[in-house]
């Protein structure tokens, strides 16, 4: 067996990213619903929002997308690290290699499907080296894949409206869109935040037991 890296920290600084994208994305839904609100006042011949809106828009857009894009870098560590443990107990019960829970991310097609198989051989092996059999199942992991890949479909969908919105009719569709996402994303943050959450709790049991049965 191999060293097992402790891996709390990592998932901790995750968990800190999403927060903050969490609060990122709930000022920007606050500020595109007072931009709809605006929106759904005007006529058809001032139907240009103000500077000042789109600037804070922009602004928060950026901000948001800065740590979306952290957020995603400190996960996929962490997910590795998972990973990682996993083959330093059992290799060979294990469907992919170590090195494929970074590369599967990076592969078009294969990232549809192989970091939900990877995810769940985390979720289910940490607990079968841990607990033998008792492995508690869950549709979050299901949950959690669903809404990554329909935010993913969903905001090019928004990005098109929004880039191509020219008329009242289309900015305000494409407001409609981005508050859709946005309460979407929100979901999405929630799930991830607490499937994390809980794979923390079972990697601290099977690093504990590990060190005991290395001290015994």
């Amino acid at each position: 067996m191999g060293q097992i890296l402790q891996n709390d920290y990592r998932a901790y600084r995750v968990l800190s990213v999403l927060a903050i994208v969490f609060f990122l994305t709930l000022s920007c839904l606050f500020f595109s619903y007072l931009e709809l609100q605006m929106l759904s006042g005007m006529s058809s011949r001032n139907a240009i929002p103000s500077m000042m809106v789109d600037l804070r828009q922009g602004l928060l857009g950026n901000l948001q997308i800065i740590f979306l894009i952290g957020s995603a870098y400190l996960f996929v560590k962490w997910f590795k690290t998972a990973y990682h443990n996993l083959h330093q107990i059992d290799s060979k019960s294990l469907a992919f290699n170590e090195r494929w829970s970074i590369v599967c991310w990076l592969m078009p097609f294969y990232n549809f499907y192989h970091p939900y198989q990877i995810m769940k051989e985390i979720w289910v092996k940490t607990q079968e080296f841990n607990y033998g059999t008792q492995v508690q199942k869950t549709p979050l992991i299901d949950l959690w894949w669903a809404l990554c890949v329909i935010n993913v479909i969903g905001r090019i969908v928004y990005l098109r409206l929004a880039f191509h919105a020219n008329t009242f009719a289309e900015m305000h569709n494409a407001t409609q869109m981005g508050i859709f996402m946005d309460l979407l994303g929100l979901l999405t943050l929630f799930v991830t935040f607490s499937l994390i959450h809980k794979v923390m709790e079972y990697e601290r049991d099977l690093i504990a037991t590990r060190k005991n049965l290395i001290g015994a």
